[in-house]
């Protein structure tokens, strides 16, 4: 019975209860909800390339732009100090910047006024390879510097479909997810097969990138792998006058050159020598060199031309494991290397006619000279044999930039717009190549990377295939050039045909989409 009461007397308290308004200001909110869908569990991208992903978002109380915030995160490998933000905007329309494999993704949608999130975590597969044939081009962009790959279609070649705009982007640190930037504005860029004991344990391809700030070094052979203290520079420059070098240059795997603070430093990596002492010492006593040398390549033999910028002679250094140079021979007539009196202006090698040595001299006095020296690099001996006024030439005392092509062995020279063509021999000059009055040439050099063959020994290759691919490269005349008035997007590299004909040059192909063009240097491995 007692049961009963309390039971009754239960419902009636809540009958009696329920008689009353409610008379609290209470205002009841929908909370939004939202579906995100067009996004695949595993989105697979090419390595290099960049993914395109456009969501499809359903809101329960919709809204506009403005209300949501968006966010792509890239989860690293490395922990949370390796996640990146690839992108804020609703699509996403990005490079990605890791190497191969299988990585973590989230999309996230924020409500601007309430904080809500919503998110969707998927796969993305990074597959493929960046292939190692191509050109690489280094220009100044915004006042830093950036590099460019241009990837060659080996189906047609000089046809360049794939192209990896700021390279540095693609290139992270694969021990911390740490990604490469280059800082300062550039200097100088250079492809050379080297051994770096401390980095590598055997002989790599590296492409240096040197730049105001210091020099990065990105690893080819094992698919273009960067580490920014493994790989620092330092680790193969013994001595501290080395570290921050003005240029890097190859001759041949192993053997190479470097340059900084008026000083000259050589790398043998086969007797262990990693940029040590400076080699412009004669008798033990160390003299000031200029920063132009001319070197052979693709040969072991250690040799360059150098100048003393003191005693304005010069010199050469012989031998992959000498230190010191030596005096060249007592010369004939006006060219007396060991006394020449004027400032060098510029060095250059050619294999033309056995080898020789070409160099540009001022005088100070508004007059320019060509001196010519035959050049056998079996035995490092250069004899000098010919030294001309040139003053005459078109604009030579204007000139930028000099070159000489390694199958005729003409002198190229440009000034402003234009590239001039000299036969050493006839003494004629041509117009070679004119660009429009608005564009200034911002670099130009034959040859690119130094360990591939001479051209008389690729052009005999029973494979014809290759010798069409390395002809550009090794006998053409590459030109940067850019409008001033937009330096940030007008650059581009013709690479010029050579030929025995009086007649403009010729193009094999135009890499554009370019700033201020720096370096240009051709990868094939």
């Amino acid at each position: 019975m007692r049961i009963s009461y309390i039971l009754t007397a239960a419902i009636l308290f809540l009958l009696f209860t329920g008689c009353y308004k409610d008379l609290g200001n209470y205002d009841y909110v929908a909370i939004n909800s939202a579906e995100i869908k067009g996004i695949k569990d595993t989105v697979v991208v090419m390595n290099g390339d960049s993914a395109f992903i456009s969501p499809e978002i359903t809101f329960t109380k919709g809204g506009g732009e403005n209300d949501y915030t968006y966010k792509w995160i890239l989860v690293g490998n490395a922990g949370a100090s390796s996640n990146r933000v690839l992108s804020e905007k609703r699509n996403l329309a990005a490079l990605i910047p890791v190497t191969l494999g299988t990585y973590d993704m989230f999309f996230q949608v924020r409500e601007t006024a309430t904080g809500i999130l919503w998110q969707k975590q998927f796969k993305l597969a990074v597959v493929g390879a960046i292939k190692p044939q191509g050109w690489f081009v280094m220009s100044e962009v915004n006042g830093a510097t950036r590099l460019d790959y241009y990837q060659e279609d080996a189906a047609s070649l000089g046809t360049y479909l794939q192209v990896y705009r700021d390279f540095s982007q693609r290139l992270v640190d694969p021990t911390d997810g740490t990604q490469l930037r280059f800082a300062g504005k550039p200097k100088f860029m250079s492809i050379w097969a080297n051994t770096v004991t401390p980095a590598e344990a055997r002989a790599k391809t590296w492409l240096y990138v040197g730049t105001s700030e210091g020099i990065e070094k990105v690893n080819i052979t094992d698919g273009f792998i960067w580490k920014k203290t493994k790989y620092n520079f330092e680790m193969e420059a013994i001595s501290k006058m080395c570290q921050r070098p003005d240029w890097v240059r190859g001759q041949n795997t192993g053997v190479g050159y470097a340059y900084q603070d008026k000083k000259l430093f050589k790398n043998n990596a086969v007797g262990y020598q990693w940029f040590d002492v400076p080699i412009n010492q004669i008798n033990g006593l160390v003299f000031d060199v200029s920063p132009v040398i001319a070197t052979v390549y693709n040969q072991i033999f250690m040799q360059c031309l150098m100048f003393d910028v003191t005693k304005k002679r010069l010199l050469m250094h012989y031998g992959e494991n000498s230190n010191t140079v030596k005096a060249l021979g007592a010369g004939n007539g006006s060219f007396k290397p060991d006394s020449l009196g004027m400032d060098v202006v510029w060095l250059g090698y050619t294999p033309v006619q056995g080898g020789l040595g070409l160099g540009v001299f001022d005088d100070g006095k508004g007059k320019r000279f060509l001196a010519r020296l035959t050049w056998k690099y079996i035995n490092g001996i250069a004899e000098p044999f010919a030294m001309d006024d040139i003053t005459s030439l078109t604009d030579i005392t204007k000139a930028d930039f000099y070159a000489v092509d390694e199958r005729y062995g003409y002198l190229f020279y440009s000034a402003g717009n234009k590239v001039y063509r000299y036969n050493t021999d006839t003494k004629e000059l041509i117009v070679f190549r004119e660009y429009p009055s608005n564009f200034k040439i911002s670099m130009m050099k034959a040859r690119t990377n130094p360990q591939i063959n001479a051209w008389i020994y690729v052009s005999v290759n029973p494979n014809p295939a290759v010798t069409r691919q390395l002809e550009p490269g090794l006998i053409g005349l590459q030109v940067g050039v850019y409008d001033p008035s937009m330096p940030d997007v007008s650059g581009k590299v013709d690479v010029l045909k050579i030929t025995p004909d009086p007649t403009p040059a010729t193009l094999y192909y135009t890499l554009s989409g370019l700033g201020k063009v720096v370096a240009a240097d051709y990868l094939y491995q």
